[in-house]
């Protein structure tokens, strides 16, 4: 680039590189909330991705503003520009290599089914283990009109981890047949739940 930049065009690219780094603060403040609250891997890879390209886009401007960097200072500035790069392709990848380890739906097989005089449970039940860092155990209730009973789930593993119960929070109206969510006291991985050994179900 010529050396001969007009003072215009040097405070249009001062002006550029600052307007990114606010907008690149921003953004990072709305990534580190998300990464505090969770719930969507993809959004939280944009969002550090995008923080950090800001922050690249921002140091070229402004080392665009200075061209008779030499030596030293250029390096500076590149070394910057390459840090920025990296830790965007990493905050990008990151989120989405977490959730993919942590995640996921298991079916498992109800050792004790639990029968009451208004309901039956079936055999087989989901274990779900989300990006909101909650695992949720959903079973399946065939029953007459009536309030879904309040159930305790206790799930066993053979990993060595500790029991897991789960339970129903609140009363649901059932038809027939039905879905009901059981809120796990704790998140388990995935590979956690591929352990399981066995699931007990009793009305509280």
């Amino acid at each position: 680039m010529s050396h001969s930049l007009s003072k215009r065009q040097r405070r249009s690219l001062k002006t550029g590189g600052w307007v990114a780094v606010v907008v690149g603060v921003f953004v990072s403040w709305a990534w580190s909330d998300r990464l505090a609250t969770a719930g969507s891997s993809s959004a939280t890879a944009i969002a550090g991705g995008l923080t950090f390209s800001l922050f690249a886009i921002a140091v070229n401007l402004l080392r665009r503003a200075h061209p008779e960097s030499k030596g030293r200072a250029r390096t500076l500035w590149i070394s910057a520009i390459l840090a920025c790069v990296t830790a965007g392709v990493v905050a990008g990848i990151t989120p989405l290599a977490i959730s993919a380890a942590t995640t996921g739906t298991v079916t498992t097989s109800i050792s004790a089914v639990g029968v009451g005089t208004e309901y039956r449970l079936a055999e087989a039940a989901n274990i779900i283990s989300d990006d909101y860092r909650q695992t949720n155990l959903d079973v399946t209730i065939h029953a007459r009109d009536r309030t879904a009973p309040r159930l305790l789930a206790v799930v066993s593993f053979t990993d060595g981890s500790a029991d897991l119960k789960c339970s129903n929070t609140r009363p649901v109206w059932i038809h027939e047949v039905s879905t009901v969510t059981l809120v796990c006291e704790e998140f388990r991985a995935v590979s956690t739940l591929h352990s399981i050994s066995a699931v007990s179900i009793v009305e509280t």
